[in-house]
């Protein structure tokens, strides 16, 4: 799942669609409702859903305040939720630090096509994905509730670049 802005980016919004990206509109208040219920079907349909709380890429050194309103697509499918933590650890063979940091992460406002030539010019990047225990659905969850359980598993299993 991403935003309604990366679909119209040149190249990555192709390269989404084609990975069968539901496409959100985050400017569009009215309508979340309409696509939280649109999300939940897909769900309840048997496919994975996969987004990214923050809502927004950043520079690796933290997690950043999860948003809530998605999460409500897990509670109206009554799915679990299987957080994952996603480290980045080298690039190149060297430990990701401050200073090599900008060849793979993509925030604030870079310009995405040269930021994926210095992405391409790595030979190798080293990354760590943990699938984290699922948080199954429970009556008394509320969106708040499953950003907040997710947050903090995420939060023990993040390693900040520094």
């Amino acid at each position: 799942m991403t935003s309604l802005e990366i679909k119209k980016t040149p190249f990555l919004g192709w390269i989404c669609r084609l990975g069968g990206c539901l496409f959100v509109n985050r400017k569009n208040f009215h309508r979340l409702n309409e696509e939280i219920t649109s999300i939940s079907s897909v769900i309840k349909s048997g496919l994975n859903v996969t987004f990214f709380p923050e809502a927004t890429s950043t520079d690796g050194k933290e997690i950043r305040v999860f948003k809530k309103p998605l999460f409500q697509s897990a509670i109206l499918a009554q799915s679990p939720i299987l957080p994952l933590c996603i480290n980045y650890l080298k690039i190149n063979g060297e430990d990701i630090n401050i200073t090599n940091k900008d060849k793979i992460f993509w925030y604030g406002d870079m310009r995405f096509f040269s930021h994926l030539l210095k992405l391409f010019s790595c030979k190798s990047i080293l990354v760590e994905v943990k699938f984290l225990d699922r948080i199954d659905n429970r009556p008394e969850l509320t969106k708040a509730l499953l950003a907040e359980e997710s947050y903090k598993v995420i939060e023990e299993n993040f390693k900040p670049i520094t």
